[in-house]
């Protein structure tokens, strides 16, 4: 899908990641104003979280996927 869909898809509470990511998936929180960009590994206590900015790559992808677990 292309990003406008994928930032739709965050906005309603969707992960979505792009394969050429490893473990890593963004969304947007509840109640936030900002995409984060958060770890999905699970082997770490605290999540690595960052605030996201996409790229122009990032936004002429047509990659994104809705991340399944």
């Amino acid at each position: 899908m292309i990003f406008s869909d994928a930032l739709n898809n965050m906005l309603l509470g969707k992960k979505l990641i792009r394969p050429a990511w490893s473990g890593y998936y963004a969304t947007v929180l509840s109640n936030q104003s900002y995409i984060w960009l958060i770890a999905s590994t699970g082997k770490t206590v605290e999540p690595n979280v960052q605030t996201y900015t996409p790229s122009v790559d990032d936004l002429q992808a047509t990659d994104w996927v809705v991340k399944v677990n």
